[in-house]
């Protein structure tokens, strides 16, 4: 399961290994998953982060305390974006996401 979720997640196997061992895991911060790894395997097993991170007791359950980074599509959605004082149009602004989106592709 490990190999799968380090090719699906590009997530190094040795951490994976790390944290999937209950007597390892949590005993130093340092060797914690981060939020973005923590998303990335909720996103692959079907889960929230919250559920992931133990902030919530059901799969699909979000906890209304726990921290959520800003989603840069609601971002561009909501605000108006400039690049060089010039506004973005809703065209630019989703050829932004893709190409953000071809550059951080992990697959």
């Amino acid at each position: 399961m490990e190999d799968t979720l380090s090719v699906k997640t590009n997530i190094d196997r040795s951490l994976l290994s790390g944290w999937m061992r209950p007597d390892t895991y949590g005993v130093s911060s340092t060797h914690a998953p981060d939020i973005i790894s923590i998303y990335k395997l909720a996103n692959v097993l079907h889960v929230t982060p919250d559920f992931l991170s133990g902030n919530a007791d059901e799969p699909q359950e979000t906890a209304v305390s726990t921290p959520r980074p800003k989603n840069l599509r609601d971002i561009f959605a909501l605000e108006t974006i400039a690049l060089d004082h010039i506004p973005l149009d809703d065209k630019r602004k989703e050829k932004l996401i893709e190409m953000i989106y071809a550059v951080f592709d992990d697959n």
